[in-house]
């Protein structure tokens, strides 16, 4: 869910030229859209055991992608206002668009009530609650009779916690806790122990996806500050997590393994040049757009095309049709917000030493 600017940048496009970031971001995008195919039909989601749907880990990819991306943002330019700037044009000009689409073209066009009903409907505005984060799932009238009935968007609740997450940096930025180096990644490694250990979701079959999202988003923002040691040794981390990982699915704990995993695969093969990966942004970041765009569209494909096209033909459409819309929302409306991005003067202080003596990536902003 994020977008990012590397170092190393066409002076032309300012696209990523050195890592794989943007093939992750659509992978994991079209991971949901293919992972809610399965619910919006009323089939189960296929799954990592009892650990998370594969839409469920695509959420936790991004997350993890977000935290890292976010907090390099915040160390390169360590600035309040300027962050939060650069954060709202990436969420809420998108989201905007997305709400007055869904209130004023999807609902008029499927909903069962006539439009005088559907516009003088409360609920029907309130939608618009989405801008202020307070995600309001159903429309007047709107996809009553499919599988997930009444759902137009069900992908939106992520938002929210994302940019909780984002304030949450800026405030540890703005007091100065960040400069601490290995606070965060001290905290996230005691947060995930008393999540996994205390909270037992393998064995009580409970768990808090709020602060789950925060620990993965947390473990990319660790991964930050410790960012020029895994890349001095990349493949020793890699065998250390991976042993980690191991040992703790051996001893019953796998949603303990998967935060001892998946954030640095995430971040470090997304740190790769990967051949036929690296160039996945040459036409735009689509990644927020689809998953902004894909659950509405899937919904209107289902109740239009069932059992018609059946389920692979159902899917096929709606990630031909979430694709296209992603890439016009990005070249009619992202790429323009992001222009406004307010920028460090030549004359701020410089980015701390550990990021001088890396390539890693510079963040803007992310999607969720």
């Amino acid at each position: 869910m994020t977008e990012t600017e590397p170092l190393a940048t066409d002076a032309r496009t300012h696209r990523p030229r050195g890592n794989s970031y943007d093939a992750i971001r659509i992978m994991a995008a079209a991971s949901v859209l293919v992972s809610h195919h399965f619910a919006l039909t009323g089939k189960p989601e296929p799954a990592l055991g009892n650990i998370h749907s594969l839409g469920g880990m695509a959420v936790l990819v991004f997350f993890s992608l977000s935290g890292y991306l976010v907090t390099q943002s915040w160390l390169v330019d360590p600035h309040a206002w300027r962050f939060v700037a650069r954060r709202a044009l990436r969420i809420w000009p998108a989201l905007g668009l997305l709400c007055v689409l869904s209130v004023f073209f999807l609902g008029p066009l499927v909903t069962k009530l006539s439009l005088t009903d559907y516009f003088s409907a409360p609920d029907t505005w309130k939608y618009f609650h989405a801008l202020r984060l307070k995600i309001m799932y159903e429309l007047p009238g709107v996809f009553e009779t499919n599988a997930k009935a009444g759902v137009v968007n069900g992908s939106l609740w992520t938002i929210p916690v994302e940019v909780r997450c984002y304030v949450t940096v800026v405030v540890l930025g703005a007091v100065g806790l960040l400069r601490i180096r290995w606070l965060i990644p001290a905290a996230v490694v005691v947060a995930a122990l008393w999540f996994i250990g205390v909270g037992k979701p393998e064995i009580l079959g409970q768990r808090s996806y709020n602060r789950e999202m925060f620990i993965f988003f947390f473990c990319g923002s660790a991964l930050s500050f410790l960012q020029r040691f895994w890349q001095a040794r990349p493949w020793h981390w890699l065998a250390a997590c991976l042993v980690t990982a191991l040992a703790a699915w051996l001893m019953g704990r796998p949603y303990l393994a998967v935060v001892c995993i998946l954030p640095y695969l995430v971040v470090w093969g997304g740190s790769l040049p990967l051949p036929g990966l690296r160039h996945a942004g040459r036409w735009g970041d689509p990644s927020y757009g689809m998953y902004l765009y894909a659950f509405p569209i899937q919904q209107w494909v289902i109740a239009s095309t069932l059992p018609n096209l059946g389920f692979a033909g159902s899917m096929a459409l709606s990630l031909a049709l979430t694709t296209a819309m992603a890439y016009l929302s990005w070249h009619a409306l992202e790429k323009h917000a992001l222009r406004l991005k307010p920028h460090r003067s030549h004359s701020a202080r410089p980015a701390p030493v550990a990021l001088q003596a890396s390539s890693a990536p510079q963040a803007s902003p992310p999607t969720p």
